[in-house]
Parts: C-alpha cells; sequence; structure tokens
C-alpha cells in the first residue's frame, strides 16, 4: 500500500462524517483533492446541500477568500480596503471572474500577517455583500493525517 492509498482511505473514511448542510473547510493538496471526489459522490448520491471553504490556497499566499455577491463588489471591495486588505478578484485561467455554485465572486484578500484572526473576520463578515470569509477561528473537530503503507492517523 502507498502513500495515495492512505490518502484514499482518509478521504473515504472522512466522507462518513459529513451531514446535509454543513459547511467545510478544505485544505490543498492531494489529500483535499481526494476528499472532494469522495464527497461529490455522497453529494450525488444523497442529495446533500455542502458548502465548502477553502482554508489555504497554494496558489495565493496570505490571501483571505472571501464570497461576496456580484453586485456589492465594488462596496465590499471599498470596504476590505478601509480595514487593510487588498483585494484582488479571483479569475479563471481566461481572465473571467471565478463565479461560485451560488453565481458569487471571490474577492482573495491579502492582509499581510493577520495578528487578530476573529476581529478580522468579523470585520470581514459586516461587510455589506460579504457572504462568507475563509478565515476558520475555531479549532477542527477532527484532522486526518496520511502516513505510509496505506496507513491514516485521525487526531481529535
Amino acid at each position: 500500500m502507498t502513500y495515495d492509498d492512505a490518502i484514499m482511505a482518509l478521504s473515504n473514511d472522512a466522507v462518513k462524517l459529513v451531514k446535509n448542510n454543513q459547511t467545510i473547510g478544505l485544505g490543498s493538496g492531494r489529500s483535499a483533492t481526494a476528499f472532494v471526489k469522495s464527497l461529490s459522490l455522497l453529494v450525488k448520491k444523497k442529495k446533500f446541500n455542502i458548502k465548502c471553504v477553502p482554508t489555504s490556497l497554494t496558489n495565493f499566499d496570505r490571501s483571505v477568500p472571501v464570497e461576496v455577491h456580484p453586485l456589492a463588489r465594488n462596496t465590499a471591495t471599498k470596504n476590505i480596503s478601509k480595514i487593510g486588505g487588498r483585494p484582488k478578484i479571483r479569475t479563471l485561467d481566461r481572465g473571467y471572474p471565478f463565479i461560485t455554485e451560488n453565481g458569487n465572486i471571490i474577492l482573495d484578500c491579502n492582509f499581510g500577517v493577520i495578528k487578530k484572526p476573529k476581529l478580522l473576520r468579523e470585520k470581514i463578515k459586516n461587510i455589506s455583500g460579504v457572504l462568507e470569509v475563509g478565515i476558520f477561528t475555531r479549532k477542527p473537530d477532527i484532522i486526518y493525517k496520511a502516513r505510509s503503507a496505506g496507513k491514516f492517523d485521525v487526531i481529535k
């Protein structure tokens, strides 16, 4: 068994914990990709309504993803700038805005070093038109860590 086998095993185990109408924080890399594949099968099979929010982005160093209603783009951009962020609309390879499954846009906002994440999350959430913020301020309930030989650890 390989490291990839461990990743598949942990993603299949983690998907058993998913409940309808949950918001799930996703990391990046192979484990997150495997989990999303397992999750998509569950969502299709059970018709679950699941919202996934990235907790880290490999292509957006130090950025905070902020989901914004498209009509609030300008106002949200100005207000995020006022609290110290440098928002940039997430785009596809061809330059078009990335649109979420709910029809919203994502502003990737660089705040540099975030010393008070709870306060920053609250400030962003209070901006009109902001729907969700990719800052998680509570400890995760469970963490999966892949090991070699197809094994994985569950950290609670």
